[in-house]
């Protein structure tokens, strides 16, 4: 019900850039787009470059996006903010 998932069954983010421990790119959910940003917290090379693994956070407000609860409280109850725990893995080309 939150993300209406029947009418919109997947979300990307698409990256843009990374500097240092900031990955920032575009969030897409329940159709809306939004440039949103990922604080890594562990980044792990491979010795000889060739694989990256790291995890962040990404924190974004679900008001830009409409997800919304619809009840008699309304939104009374809930945080603004939705906390996604992210896992990157890269392999150079």
């Amino acid at each position: 019900d939150f993300f209406l998932v029947q009418d919109y069954p997947t979300s990307s983010f698409v990256i843009k850039s990374v500097e240092g421990n900031t990955v920032v790119g575009d969030l897409t959910v329940k159709g809306a787009t939004h440039e949103e940003t990922i604080e890594l917290q562990n980044v792990e090379v491979s010795e000889d470059g060739s694989m990256m693994n790291a995890h962040g956070t990404l924190t974004f407000d679900r008001q830009k996006y409409g997800v919304a609860w619809e009840h008699y409280m309304k939104d009374v109850i809930l945080s603004d903010d939705i906390k996604l725990e992210i896992k990157l893995a890269a392999k150079k080309a």
